[in-house]
C-alpha cells in the first residue's frame, strides 16, 4: 500500500525546493535591478523601473505560493480515506494523484503522482466520490479505481 507519510515528505521536499529556487531568482533578480537603479534615470528608465516593479510583484507571488503550499501540506488529514477528499490519494486511469495541493508530477517510493489542488475542476468533479464511481470532466466519462 502507499506510505502516506512518505508521500506527505516528497510533496513538502517538491515545495520546498521550489521555494529555494525562487527565492535565489528573486534575490538575483533584485541584485541586478540595485546595480541598474544606480545609473542616472530619465522618463524612459523610470517607465522601466516601473515595469520591473511588476516582475518583482511577480516573483513575490510565486513566492508566496509555494510558502502557502508548504503550509496547507502540514495542515492537511492524510489519514486513510474512502471518498475522495483533500488528502485522499486517488488511481484514475493510469495515474495517482494526490488532493492536496497542485503540484508536477514527482516520484514517491518509484511510483509517479501528481498532486491536485481542492480549487481545481477536476476535483470538484470527482468530490465525495468512491471507487468504482463515475464522473464527467472535460466532456469524458472517467472512473475512480482506488481511493486511499
Amino acid at each position: 500500500m502507499i506510505n502516506k507519510n512518505a508521500l506527505l515528505n516528497s510533496m513538502l521536499a517538491l515545495e520546498k525546493e521550489k521555494l529555494v529556487f525562487s527565492e535565489k531568482a528573486y534575490a538575483e533578480y533584485l541584485e541586478n535591478a540595485k546595480r541598474d537603479s544606480e545609473e542616472s534615470q530619465d522618463h524612459h528608465e523610470f517607465s522601466i523601473r516601473f515595469a520591473e516593479s511588476e516582475v518583482a510583484q511577480s516573483f513575490e507571488t510565486t513566492l508566496h505560493s509555494h510558502i502557502d503550499a508548504l503550509n496547507k501540506l502540514k495542515t492537511i488529514d492524510f489519514s486513510p480515506k474512502t471518498v475522495v477528499e483533500e488528502g485522499a490519494i486517488i488511481f484514475l486511469r493510469d495515474r495517482w494523484f494526490v488532493i492536496a495541493v497542485a503540484t508536477t508530477q514527482f516520484d514517491c517510493d518509484g511510483t509517479p503522482f501528481m498532486g491536485i489542488s481542492t480549487d481545481a475542476p477536476l476535483f470538484k468533479a470527482m468530490e465525495g466520490k468512491r471507487p468504482d464511481d463515475w464522473f464527467t470532466w472535460g466532456g469524458k466519462e472517467f472512473r475512480i479505481s482506488v481511493v486511499a
